[in-house]
């Protein structure tokens, strides 16, 4: 299930009420059950003297082994799920704990991050993992009857159909976040886990989910790759096998039968491509772990040999040996004599090769270009994540020990410069905000709201584009406050100067949804935009609120870059002196923000490897076919430096085939590619432009590799002995 976010207009979330799906399973014939689930974040996990690190606890229904059905390895999940306090470990966590000992009835404590509470859970039941589960956790306990909510899965009867489903839920009227405008949805469990988050203050750890539009460029990519080393094959052995044309033939009119030739030809060939399977084999072992980091995979070199994959490998196998030499050894044995010479120089086997080198050429230029271009959106990325970089973030809920701690750790040289506040940079205060388009439609937008001491836009890097200084601005005024680019745009009518005013003169719903103390907040000036979630989306509109007044709950703290794990585990000693019984916990601003645009990253990742890749098998695929080619031109090439060519006009004359076939597959890939990355890019609001000069370097660098390829048989051709090169058959 999902529903329209409250905050935003267009986005959706996961937590829906604990009491919905109690209703639905109620009042609708079509929902079998329900399961609804939230996150337990613990600090740490004590058994006996000993302290853990902290734990993943999934809170679920009783109905969870209905939908997802682990095999319990020791003890009963339904008492984990059903009795207060009971616990169910999983099968690595339980030998974390307990080692080789049996863990049923064992007692663990949980000390909880955000409420100053320890609970202590007895072991029910050890559940054995999967390695590619939809849920990740390390134990799961049961929901209580105040169960607030979290995302919900429904099992359905065959009768459910969803839409009809969701018309039906808003018809009659059952209660939603947007009350009668919003709405909710619903989705196969497939679905789900390809589904985009895009509500990004929704924290869903313990729901793994993949990247359908990587996969898909992923796949494509691979595919490409294999053409061309499809090609690469079909140029070089089509090549090799005519090089053999000749002893071929003489052993034809020496007697040799069709069976022979063609069992002759296939071990030829099977044993080459078994030499590369086995090779690959190898390859995998070293590149598998690169390519599941890429791709967030779990692949194991296990799957290659199940019975998923390994026929088609095979087949694969059986193929390219009995393709090849099945067709060559017919083409031969139905020759004539009169066809012999023409076979091996005739124009349709130079029209062949031609095509397969064109299409190779393009797949090769169309990753380049489009790896270019998504590095560059990287890039990006990148930038607006610097102002992040060596940035670390220190939250004490309780508010007792944070401005102790930071005056402790003042004095340290690897400390940059430091701040406090009383929200997050990633995780911040929101509210709804309903504004109203040209057309007078409201649509819903998340107001993003910081504030923090006199140093706060200082640590962060924002520049104040427009207003007051941070110290004048607290002189002048008890609650200063500034506006960013985005709420100015929504808000601010166009040519208004809003330095000096009150914020309620612009947000209608500000005295409503603020503390009386904050009524006279006056916008001070205007800020440059903080990213702090995905490109793909608009940043929020936020409000920044300087003050002077304690308790500060959070300390942003950047760390020089030289000294980083130095000065983590000297804060970490200072935390443990100043509050022994919390444990030592900081969020790296840099990484939550790389990780929210992980989408990004992949991709530039994942083609920038095929790239590669698709260039080498080309430069592979080029050597050889350079080197049949020349070998063919022999004669020509010593009647021509006869005839007084030199070697550079040889030179020219054996490449200049290699540059036509460049700039052909150049014509065909550029706007096939461009046309790909427009639509692409379309899902970033925030984006790069597709460059010219990015389309021309693709087909440069492409046409490089091919002449440093082509050029070493070329000139070694251009500069041989005529008188050697006119003896050559």
């Amino acid at each position: 299930m999902a529903q329209d976010s409250p905050l935003t207009s267009g986005e959706k979330v996961s937590f829906i009420i604990g009491k919905i799906p109690v209703q639905l399973k109620d009042q609708y014939p079509e929902v079998e059950d329900y399961l609804r689930m939230n996150i337990e974040n613990t600090a740490f996990i004590t058994i006996g003297e000993k302290r853990f690190d902290p734990i993943s606890i999934i809170r679920a229904d009783s109905s969870l082994p209905r939908f997802f059905p682990y095999e319990t390895l020791a003890g009963d999940i339904n008492k984990a799920l059903t009795q207060p306090n009971a616990i169910a470990l999983t099968e690595h966590q339980a030998k974390i704990f307990f080692g080789n000992e049996d863990a049923i009835g064992k007692t663990i404590s949980a000390k909880f991050s955000y409420e100053d509470k320890t609970v202590t859970y007895e072991v029910a039941a050890v559940i054995k993992e999967y390695p590619q589960s939809y849920l990740k956790f390390d134990a799961l306990t049961g929901t209580t009857s105040q169960f607030k909510g979290g995302p919900t899965l429904l099992l359905v009867n065959d009768l459910f159909d969803m839409e009809t489903f969701a018309q039906k839920l808003k018809d009659d009227k059952v209660p939603a976040f947007q009350g009668e405008t919003g709405q909710y949805y619903f989705y196969t469990l497939q679905e789900s886990y390809f589904q985009e988050q895009t509500y990004t203050q929704e924290y869903i750890p313990y729901i793994r989910r993949n990247q359908k539009d990587l996969l898909y460029v992923g796949l494509f990519s691979a595919l490409l790759i294999l053409v061309i080393a499809c090609f690469n094959y079909a140029n070089l052995s089509f090549s090799r096998i005519l090089q053999q044309v000749k002893m071929i033939y003489t052993q034809k009119v020496m007697g040799a039968s069709a069976g022979q030739i063609y069992r002759q030809l296939f071990m030829d060939t099977f044993l080459t491509v078994l030499i590369a399977f086995f090779l690959s084999i190898l390859l995998t072992l070293d590149f598998l772990p690169v390519f599941n980091r890429v791709v967030s995979g779990r692949i194991s070199l296990r799957f290659f040999f199940s019975g998923q994959v390994l026929p088609v490998i095979v087949a694969l196998i059986l193929a390219l040996s009995v393709i090849p030499s099945l067709y060559m050894s017919h083409k031969i044995n139905t020759l004539s004599h009169s066809k012999y010479r023409t076979f091996s120089s005739g124009t349709r086997k130079r029209t062949i090769i031609s095509g397969l080198s064109i299409l190779q050429f393009a797949i090769s230029i169309g990753l380049v270009f489009a790896t270019l271009t998504v590095r560059r959106q990287l890039t990006l990325t990148q930038i607006n994540g610097e102002r992040y970089r060596g940035l670390i973030e220190i939250a004490d809920w309780s508010g007792n020990h944070i401005q102790t701690f930071a005056e402790e750790i003042r004095r340290y040289p690897a400390i940059e410069e430091m701040c406090l506040s009383k929200s997050g940079i990633i995780q911040f205060n929101l509210r709804p905000m309903v504004l109203k388009d040209e057309n007078g439609n409201e649509l819903n937008y998340t107001l993003g709201q910081y504030e923090g001491d006199s140093t706060f836009l200082k640590v962060m890097k924002i520049n104040i584009l427009q207003g007051l200084s941070e110290r004048e601005a607290l002189r002048q005024y008890n609650t200063p406050v500034y506006i960013n680019e985005q709420y100015a745009r929504l808000l601010v009518p166009k040519g208004e100067n809003p330095v000096g005013k009150p914020v309620r003169l612009y947000d209608t719903d500000f005295e409503k949804q603020e503390k009386e103390e904050k009524a006279d907040a006056i916008i001070v000036g205007v800020v440059e935009n903080l990213y702090t979630g995905t490109l793909r989306q608009e940043v929020y509109p936020s409000l920044t609120y300087l003050t002077h007044t304690p308790p500060y709950n959070l300390a942003q703290i950047r760390l020089k870059e030289e000294d980083k794990t130095e000065a983590l585990a000297l804060l970490k000693q200072t935390w443990e002196k100043i509050t022994p019984d919390t444990p030592f916990e900081y969020q790296d601003i840099y990484e939550e923000f790389m990780t929210s645009n992980r989408k990004t990253i992949e991709l530039a990742h994942l083609l920038t490897m095929y790239s590669i890749i698709s260039l080498l098998l080309t430069a592979f695929g080029l050597f050889g076919m350079a080197l049949y080619a020349i070998g063919q031109r022999t004669k020509e090439i010593g009647i021509r430096k006869v005839n007084g060519a030199t070697t550079g006009e040889i030179l020219y004359l054996l490449n200049r085939q290699f540059i036509g076939w460049v700039g052909i597959a150049f014509a065909i890939a550029a706007p096939v590619t461009w046309y790909a990355l427009s639509y692409w890019l379309e899902n970033f609001v925030y984006r790069v432009d597709i460059s010219q000069g990015t389309c021309l370097l693709s087909g440069s660098i492409v046409l490089m590799v091919t002449l440093l390829t082509v050029s070493r048989h070329s000139y070694k051709a251009a500069s041989r002995n005529p008188v050697n090169a006119l003896r050559s058959e």
